[in-house]
């Protein structure tokens, strides 16, 4: 970084001044590598420390998230984090970074798209299609799907049935 600085009557004195003038260097450039890898997290770290390479495969293994949350196999979040081998707090950071949602969000909109098309298509009761979508409670299906949609799934069935 830095030679010789003199700043003093005799070269000991001028050695001592550089010595810590290395040393306050090197601590700051410590603390400033510290802070940005708080602050920034280790996103950033990882794709600069494996490059494009690396962002491939999370956005692989992003995908095969997916496709377990859009499988009906109900593993729990924590448990395709676990499969996965990331914390429960980095897949949901990772997954809504890359889709937008969080993966309860992103597999209850799924259930929805399903029993959307279930509505509209088959005769199917709203109790049996809850229960196919793995809604054990028909009065939470209802609800889950009048946050989404607007209307109760009586309401979509009836509206689709009419042609609105």
């Amino acid at each position: 970084i830095f030679t010789a600085q003199f700043w003093g009557c005799d070269k000991q004195e001028g050695v001592r001044h550089t010595f810590r003038f290395k040393w306050l260097i090197a601590l700051l450039i410590g603390v400033v590598g510290t802070l940005l890898f708080i602050f920034v997290g280790e996103d950033l770290a990882m794709l600069y420390l494996h490059g494009e390479e690396n962002q491939a495969n999370l956005l692989l293994t992003l995908e095969y998230a997916k496709n377990l949350l859009t499988d009906f196999e109900e593993l729990s979040v924590e448990e395709i984090a676990l499969k996965l081998s990331m914390s429960h707090s980095t897949f949901q950071r990772r997954f809504k970074a890359a889709y937008g949602l969080t993966p309860v969000e992103f597999r209850c909109g799924v259930k929805i798209d399903k029993a959307k098309l279930m509505l509209s298509t088959t005769d199917i009761p709203i109790k049996e299609i809850a229960l196919t979508l793995k809604y054990y409670d028909e009065a939470y299906f209802n609800k889950q799907f009048k946050r989404n949609c607007g209307i109760t799934p009586k309401q979509y069935r009836e509206r689709y049935l009419n042609g609105l």
